[in-house]
């Protein structure tokens, strides 16, 4: 029998009180995760592997070489990462209503 594979490659946790693992989404291809760490410098949730993943990533360091040495691909970068969290605060705001 051939085991399918799921349609995420990684899986986005948390600790709540009482120490309960709450699920809050699954990750696929293309894409990010713990874009508040590279602005804050502080990972929000654990993230674990489904399957065998590749990651690319991209620290507060290497973002502000980024900025120094092509400053508008560090902008793009910079606004692309800010849509992300706000759809995702928006989306978090609207489950807990």
């Amino acid at each position: 029998m051939t085991q399918l594979r799921p349609f995420w490659n990684l899986v986005i946790t948390v600790w709540q009180v009482y120490g309960k693992r709450v699920e809050l989404g699954q990750l696929r291809r293309g894409d990010t995760l713990e874009e508040v760490a590279l602005f804050h410098g502080k990972r929000t949730a654990d993230v674990h592997a489904v399957t065998n993943v590749r990651l690319l990533q991209l620290g507060s360091a290497s973002h502000e070489r980024l900025g120094r040495r092509y400053p508008r691909i560090a902008l793009k970068v910079t606004r692309n990462l800010s849509e992300i969290l706000a759809d995702r605060l928006a989306s978090s705001t609207q489950r807990i209503r």
